[in-house]
């Protein structure tokens, strides 16, 4: 029987910069509170934490640097996986010297892997180390996506634990679990869908709103632990009332990384490694955005045209409101309107929506 390498919820913690390196004294704050609100468990250098960005020596650092914060008060799990079976093998195996309690390896990405490559690929990175391996389905990134008869193959492997399932694929996550044994853990891995897959027999979450709310998430997984789902269902609704919707128009990291700044943590940066630009900066009660956009002191705004991508392309950047354009003085109730702009190098369009299209 493999043991469960956690049971709740373990925060896919951020990774931390300032002037585009990373900020270890933030990342060593990040811990220490996360280990404080209750936290089940740590994923460094996963998505949220933007490990794609980094290189080999800063995501060791950062993992090496975790396993000695937390000093065994929760697992620590550490992303290593890549679209390169060499690679997360090379990175697995590093973890695993670090003194990571577990690895956390998505599908291969961009090499669309058939299934029995799937197969193949985790495989080799579960024979090649003595911890427990957990797969990470998540299709909308990486544009593959196990089926329940490849969990099924890989789960009995000795060193797979279970899977962190990004999918929302509600059919394939009750055709996993039925299939699998009882010791292949699946955990969500999404928070929205939290209450919903551990109703199915899930352990928990790997969880990004955690880096906000980790106390709320920690209850929320004991509550469906006990089987205590309409209590769950709603502290889910409570805790995620203080996260702005449109923090979630974006992908991770960008829900967390602004939010996180006005935390109670007292980290100070919030940056994120390019292509990640931080887009999403929310500022007001009235709900403005700002994308390369910035308010100048009383009237209009000011666009710097060098913090955008330079393209021919029409670029869409919706706006709830135009404030402070064509004189309306600051203060004043927020009317919309709309307005087409042409400025060498850079097109845009505002208009009356907190919707983001991505560039």
């Amino acid at each position: 029987m493999k043991p469960c390498i956690f049971t709740g919820s373990a925060v896919a913690i951020v990774t931390p910069f300032r002037a585009g390196s990373i900020d270890f004294n933030a990342f060593d704050r990040l811990v220490e509170r996360q280990i404080q609100g209750g936290t089940d468990a740590i994923v460094v250098c996963g998505t949220t934490g933007e490990a794609a960005t980094l290189n080999y020596d800063e995501r060791m650092a950062l993992i090496e640097r975790c396993v000695r914060i937390v000093d065994r008060r929760v697992p620590v799990i550490a992303g290593s996986g890549t679209n390169s079976t060499a690679s997360s093998v090379a990175l697995s195996k590093a973890a695993q010297s670090a003194g990571v309690d577990a690895l956390l390896t998505v599908t291969p990405y961009y090499n669309k892997a058939s299934q029995n490559g799937l197969v193949r690929h985790f495989s080799a990175i579960a024979d090649a180390v003595e911890i427990p391996l957990i797969l990470y389905n998540v299709p909308s990134r990486t544009g593959v996506s196990c089926t329940a008869e490849t969990y099924q193959k890989l789960a009995e492997h000795p060193n797979i634990a279970g899977v962190k399932e990004a999918s929302d694929d509600f059919d394939l996550i009750q055709e996993t679990l039925n299939r699998c044994p009882p010791d292949f853990t699946l955990w969500s891995g999404n928070d929205s869908s939290t209450t919903a897959i551990m109703a199915l027999g899930g352990k928990g979450v790997i969880s990004v709103a955690a880096n906000i709310v980790p106390r709320e998430m920690h209850e929320l997984t004991q509550l469906c632990l006990e089987n205590r789902f309409s209590e769950a269902g709603v502290l889910s609704r409570r805790a995620q009332a203080p996260i702005p919707a449109p923090f979630f128009a974006r992908s991770t990291p960008f829900p967390s990384k602004p939010q996180w700044k006005c935390s109670t943590c007292a980290a100070a940066s919030c940056g994120c490694r390019c292509a990640a630009f931080p887009s999403t900066i929310y500022r007001s009660s009235h709900a403005q955005w700002r994308i390369g956009v910035s308010p100048c002191k009383r009237y209009s705004f000011n666009i710097h045209p060098h913090s955008l991508p330079h393209s021919r392309n029409i670029h869409r950047i919706h706006l709830p409101f135009f404030l402070c354009a064509f004189g309306q003085k600051e203060g004043s109730a927020p009317k919309p309107c709309g307005a087409f702009c042409k400025i060498p190098c850079l097109r845009f369009v505002i208009s009356l929506t907190y919707t983001f299209t991505r560039w």
